[in-house]
């Protein structure tokens, strides 16, 4: 009786086996086609394309390159923002008072004319960017200028 129940485990773990492989071997046939279409599809795209053969024709595609990043292509700087300013010191510039009127005239161009300010007059710059801050942006003021 032991022998029967032996054999006959053997026989379902023989089955079990057998069916994981006739799985696998499913599996593994859908992933070579799957494998096969992909390479059909990427071959049908790369032979559209026109790539240079000769270290003229990547020199060629370099300069075109080049000529849209720096001549047909705005800077991103004027997109965003039409503030020549930049924070050489961030200390220096938030103590003249040109950092916060520029952050300002970034967001609002229409409350600062940056190009007026006189960096030496750092006083009259904080007061002019705090007070500018609370009227046209409704940002208590916080600090005095000293």
């Amino acid at each position: 009786m032991k022998n029967e129940m032996k054999s006959g485990r053997r026989i379902a773990n023989i089955v079990g086996q057998m069916m994981e492989a006739d799985a696998m071997k499913g599996r593994y046939g859908m992933l070579t086609t799957n494998l096969l279409e992909w390479i059909l599809l990427k071959t049908k795209q790369l032979s559209d394309h026109n790539f240079p053969n000769s270290l003229e024709g990547i020199q060629g595609e370099l300069t075109a390159f080049k000529t849209y990043r720096t001549v047909e292509k705005p800077p991103n700087m004027t997109k965003c923002l039409n503030v020549f300013f930049s924070l050489v010191t961030f200390l220096g510039s938030w103590r003249s008072g040109l950092g916060f009127n520029a952050l300002i005239h970034a967001h609002r161009p229409d409350l600062v004319d940056y190009h007026s300010l006189i960096p030496s007059r750092h006083i009259e710059n904080l007061n002019r960017a705090f007070d500018v801050a609370q009227e046209g942006l409704g940002i208590p003021r916080l600090l005095d200028a000293e």
